[in-house]
């Protein structure tokens, strides 16, 4: 029992790890996505929107696996106690 638990906190432990990982590379993609939009920018066609949509796919990459850890870490939670 008490080696399941250490699996169990020592895998809840990487998934937060991870977690903060994806939380940092999540905000350059938005830093990024601001300066590659150029809010100010009159001209629409001047904008580079292919590259605003690769960052901003990986961006929906980050978001959906954070979601997925959400809900690892929350299920560990439980089983920890």
């Amino acid at each position: 029992m008490r080696h399941e638990y250490l699996k169990y906190r020592a895998m809840k432990a990487q998934l937060e790890a991870r977690a903060v990982e994806l939380r940092l590379e999540g905000k350059g993609f938005v830093r990024l996505l601001r300066d590659i939009l150029e809010p100010f920018q009159p001209d629409l066609t001047r904008l580079r929107l292919e590259e605003a949509t690769a960052q901003l796919n990986r961006l929906r990459e980050i978001q959906a696996e954070l979601q997925d850890i959400d809900v690892q870490t929350r299920e560990l939670g439980e089983l920890l106690g």
